[in-house]
């Protein structure tokens, strides 16, 4: 009943666990269809084996669809974090520079700077105090005289 040779179960090491799961039940396959054909595990026999391989693929292209999908997501999250970084820590900077000292915007602009834009949470918390600070001092710069620009900051190729 057994085989006169044996089955190498690990063809190629630099294969992912599921393509080794795949090419074990390939090989397995047709062992149990030559050699117990009959044999059923609970109520499956060589028939839902041969069902499962059919499927695998297109299972195992789906998910590799979906991690990519994820990884772009991922990706966009850490830019959007990084532009926020930078802004967060330019248009302070900016702010100070174009208004006086005196100006009662520059209590707001000090606070900032008390947190450091180093991990996900303090990037946020940052961007989230630095927006109506902005908004206010473009109200600021378009109020002086002779009238100044808006602050606007490049970060990656958007304004």
């Amino acid at each position: 009943m057994l085989p006169k040779h044996s089955l190498n179960l690990h063809s190629m090491t630099n294969m992912e666990y599921w393509e080794i799961t795949l090419e074990r039940s390939q090989k397995t396959l047709p062992v149990w269809e030559v050699h117990l054909p009959t044999l059923k595990i609970g109520a499956q026999g060589a028939d839902a084996l041969s069902a499962l391989i059919a499927a695998f693929e297109p299972l195992a292209q789906a998910r590799v669809v979906a991690e990519d999908v994820y990884d772009q997501a991922y990706r966009n999250m850490q830019g959007a974090l990084l532009k926020m970084k930078v802004l967060g820590t330019k248009v302070p900077m900016l702010i100070q520079a174009h208004l006086e000292e005196d100006a009662p915007l520059m209590k707001e602009v000090n606070v900032l700077f008390r947190t450091a834009p180093r991990t996900e949470a303090t990037i946020l918390k940052r961007a989230r105090e630095l927006y109506p600070v902005w908004d206010r001092a473009n109200v600021a710069m378009a109020a002086l005289v002779p009238s100044q620009p808006e602050i606007l900051r490049d970060a990656q190729g958007a304004d």
